[in-house]
C-alpha cells in the first residue's frame, strides 16, 4: 500500500505541473488578418513578452479602416492554450478605443477572432479572424 502511495504522488507532481503551465506565447508572431466586416485583409503582427499566465506586447493589424493600428495588450493564456489579450487603440487623435482578441494556441500557431472598436454606437471600426505563426 505504501508503494502504491508514492507512485501516486509521485507521478502528480510530475504530470499535474505540466498541465497547469500557460501554453509559452512569448516571442514575436507573424500572420493575416480577414475582416469580416468587409473591411479586406492585411497582416498582422504581435510581439508579446510573458509570466506564466500573464502577457503583454504590442500587436500590430496593417490596413484597416483606421490605417495601420498598433494596440498596446496585456492579457491572460490558459494551460488549454486559450489566450485573451485586450487593449486599446486611436482611429483618430482625439480618441481611444478597445481592442479584443480571442485565440487559441499550441505554443507556434495562433487563430482566433478580433474586434476593433467600437467606434461609436453600433459602429465597429472592423472585426474578423486571424491566424498567425510563432517566428523563430
Amino acid at each position: 500500500m505504501k508503494k502504491a502511495i508514492f507512485v501516486l504522488v509521485l507521478v502528480s507532481a510530475i504530470v499535474f505541473p505540466a498541465l497547469c503551465r500557460a501554453q509559452a506565447v512569448g516571442g514575436t508572431w507573424k500572420g493575416k488578418w480577414l475582416s469580416i466586416a468587409g473591411v479586406g485583409t492585411g497582416a498582422i503582427t504581435a510581439s508579446l513578452v510573458q509570466s506564466g499566465g500573464v502577457v503583454s506586447g504590442k500587436v500590430v493589424l496593417a490596413n484597416t479602416s483606421c490605417g495601420t493600428v498598433t494596440v498596446t495588450v496585456s492579457g491572460t493564456v490558459l494551460p488549454s492554450g486559450m489566450a485573451i489579450l485586450r487593449g486599446t487603440f486611436k482611429c483618430s487623435a482625439a480618441k481611444s478605443y478597445p481592442f479584443v482578441a480571442h485565440a487559441w494556441t499550441n505554443g507556434a500557431f495562433a487563430a482566433g477572432t478580433y474586434a476593433l472598436g467600437p467606434i461609436s454606437p453600433n459602429t465597429w471600426a472592423d472585426f474578423g479572424s486571424f491566424k498567425m505563426v510563432k517566428q523563430k
